[in-house]
């Protein structure tokens, strides 16, 4: 199949070489680019370490901590991922992982209070700090890096939606789901008449507001889930 890949670059590289490895054709055209904020980790350990993407930790940098007593922290993760980020950054504490922030919300939530330290995108939804809201919980929050939306579409993606040469577009997130439709719609092609596959429901929602036909959802929220269903389109 002819496919699209929205994914930052960084990410992209290792998915198209996985999609190519089974004889797809591959363009990339990132929506989005992380950029690390810059932000200085506080020197007190906290009780707990929450991350919601793997960005989290390759957003800041771990030489100023000292380790010896970080090492351990319990960690409250989203996805395998984001894991193993914690852990080649020398994370080693026991770690729950969730497969998406309402679950891990709701593992939160059953703790005792306790002081939480929660890595974040700069951009993004407000699951984890409201549910901790309500809680006898103290949560720190850093925010670590962030995701700039990009001005335009590649312009070999701008031509192949344009001429009909892409079968199915890959969507990560709900933000760049949106970001996509909005450039697609400025660059005027017509980027509903192909497939669409979602990482989950909300990131399919702005294909659908937008009155996308196409769209399927993977049963996971996990690329493995999400790329099984090429063979169904």
């Amino acid at each position: 199949m002819r496919l699209l890949l929205t994914r930052a670059h960084e990410d992209a590289a290792q998915t198209r070489a996985k999609l190519e490895a089974i004889g797809h054709q591959v363009l990339v055209s990132p929506v989005i680019t992380f950029e690390a904020t810059g932000e200085s980790w506080p020197r007190r350990p906290p009780h707990g370490l929450i991350a919601t993407s793997a960005r989290a930790f390759t957003g800041m940098e771990t030489e100023e901590l000292d380790l010896a007593a970080w090492r351990l922290v319990p960690l409250f993760l989203v996805g395998a991922q984001t894991e193993a980020a914690a852990r080649a950054h020398g994370f080693a504490g026991p770690a729950k992982v969730a497969p998406d922030s309402a679950a891990l919300a709701e593992a939160l939530v059953a703790l005792p209070s306790s002081r939480l330290l929660y890595l974040a995108g700069t951009d993004r939804k407000p699951l984890i700090e409201e549910a901790l809201g309500v809680t006898g919980h103290r949560l720190i929050v850093i925010e670590t890096y962030c995701a700039a939306a990009a001005k335009t579409l590649a312009l070999e993606a701008v031509a192949a939606l344009r001429e009909g040469l892409v079968d199915c577009v890959l969507h990560y997130s709900r933000r760049s789901a949106a970001i996509f439709v909005n450039l697609a719609a400025a660059a005027r092609t017509d980027a509903a008449r192909c497939a669409h596959l979602c990482l989950s429901q909300d990131v399919a929602a702005p294909l659908l507001a937008a009155g996308y036909g196409e769209v399927w959802v993977a049963s996971e929220p996990n690329e493995d889930a999400m790329l099984a269903l090429l063979a169904a389109i």
